[in-house]
């Protein structure tokens, strides 16, 4: 689901609105990576990642980035970017960090309305800024909920309206990478009382929810509990 590097690039920045465009990979082109503690996150967490640039050799006027959640065909739940948590990260932002200030009116969070994040931000002054690596180099810090019943593989990536530009208002090619979220799921879905062991205690729940349907009790999750989730109790029997 996660795919190689891809480029981007854009026509025009103005006024923090661009539109991606597929570009040539420039050996030149600046790079966008995400980083974060994202391979053993828990169902019902919050994950925060960073997204920053490196290598950049272009000074830089503004951005924008447009944060995408793709679930794996085989994942469960839902990861979404929580826009209220999600932040300009200012203590290490390109902008902030970087000696200039942001531009209040443009510099902005939005909700797409599709589980993601749109991220925008100017220098106030039209001046430009150079990330320097663990200096200035974050774009923002997007943080993500998962859902109590996820588990399974997401792919974070940029989307059409992420772009960098240059103190001409005029695009900068970039590289970006994706990044993947994976979510564990219930290890012990037999342990229905969540006390670390399958014993008769979950047995008799079951048997307590014979004939009920989205309980947790339907241990095979096939939309009702009866005697194949009996089955799968007895052959989780023991610890887990």
């Amino acid at each position: 689901m996660c795919g190689p590097p891809k480029c981007g690039g854009v026509v025009a920045v103005a006024l923090g609105v661009s539109a991606l465009l597929a570009l040539p990979c420039l050996a030149s082109t600046e790079t966008i990576v995400i980083e974060g503690e994202l391979d053993q996150v828990q169902p019902g967490s919050t994950v925060a990642a960073l997204v920053k640039l490196e290598f950049n050799t272009t000074p830089l006027f503004g951005y924008s980035i447009d944060v995408d959640v793709l679930a794996d065909p085989d994942a469960k739940g839902s990861v979404t970017a929580n826009v209220e948590l999600t932040n300009f990260f200012a203590g290490q932002n390109v902008i902030a960090a970087g000696g200039a200030e942001m531009d209040g009116l443009m510099s902005v969070i939005v909700d797409p309305g599709d589980g993601g994040v749109f991220v925008s931000a100017n220098t106030d002054d039209s001046s430009t800024v150079l990330a320097v690596p663990d200096i200035n180099d974050v774009l923002a810090e997007v943080v993500f909920d998962i859902s109590e019943d996820a588990s399974g593989e997401f792919c974070i990536r940029l989307g059409r309206a992420s772009a960098l530009s240059d103190g001409e208002g005029t695009a900068v090619p970039f590289v970006f990478f994706d990044a993947l979220i994976v979510v564990l799921g219930d290890t012990c879905p037999a342990d229905i009382n969540g006390d670390e062991v399958v014993d008769v205690l979950d047995l008799l729940a079951v048997l307590a929810a014979w004939g009920q349907t989205d309980v947790p009790e339907d241990v095979n999750e096939d939309g009702v509990v009866d005697v194949l989730d009996l089955l799968e109790v007895l052959a989780a029997w023991g610890a887990c």
